[in-house]
C-alpha cells in the first residue's frame, strides 16, 4: 500500500519501494535495540513454548518457499521479454536504492529516521496500554509489544495483518 500511495504521489515505485526498506530496517533495528536493553536492564525474560504438536516443521516449509521462488525466478528470466523487464526493473531498484542510501549522509536524516521509527513504537505502545487498562506492568507491555512486532516482520504477511493482533493477543 506504500509503495502504491508513494506512486500516486509521482514516486517511482523502486524508489518508494527503496525507500521503504530503508525504514523497516531501521525500524527493526530500533526495536531489537529497545529489545536487548530491556532484557538486559530489567528483570524481564523470553520464554517461549514452541513444541506444540500442532506446529508444521519449519524446515519443510522454508524448503518449500526456496523452490516456490526458484521457479518463479527461472520462469522469469527464461522468457526473453520478461528478463530484460526484470533486468531493467533491477537496475532502476539498485540505483534508486544508492540514491536514497546516499541520502542518509546527512547528520539530520538518520537522526530522523530512527527518532520516527522510536517515536511510531513508543506511539503504538502507549496506546495498546491505555486500551488494556490491564496491570500488565510497562516493561511487560513493552516486551510483548516489541517481540510481537520483531516476530511480525520476519514473516511474510503484509503489513504484520493478523499476527500483531493475535500475537499481543496471546501474550
Amino acid at each position: 500500500m506504500e509503495v502504491r500511495f508513494s506512486q500516486k504521489q509521482g514516486i517511482a515505485a523502486s524508489a518508494a519501494l527503496g525507500s521503504g526498506a530503508i525504514e523497516s530496517v531501521s525500524g527493526f533495528n530500533v526495536e531489537i535495540l529497545l529489545l536487548g536493553g530491556l532484557l538486559l536492564f530489567t528483570p524481564q525474560t523470553l520464554q517461549f513454548n514452541l513444541s506444540a504438536p500442532s506446529l508444521p516443521d519449519w524446515r519443510q516449509i522454508l524448503l518449500i518457499l526456496v523452490i516456490l521462488a526458484a521457479i518463479l525466478g527461472v520462469a522469469s528470466v527464461a522468457a526473453p521479454r520478461r528478463r530484460h523487464q526484470l533486468l531493467v526493473w533491477v537496475r532502476r531498484f539498485l540505483e534508486d536504492g544508492r540514491h536514497a542510501l546516499n541520502g542518509l549522509s546527512s547528520t539530520r536524516r538518520p537522526f530522523l529516521l530512527f527518532g520516527g521509527s522510536l517515536g511510531a513504537i513508543l506511539a503504538s505502545l502507549v496506546s495498546i496500554g491505555v486500551y488494556a487498562r490491564t496491570r500488565v506492568s510497562c516493561s511487560d507491555l513493552f516486551v510483548i509489544f516489541i517481540t510481537v512486532s520483531l516476530l511480525s516482520g520476519l514473516l511474510p504477511v503484509p503489513g504484520g495483518i493478523g499476527v500483531v493482533a493475535s500475537g499481543i493477543t496471546f501474550a
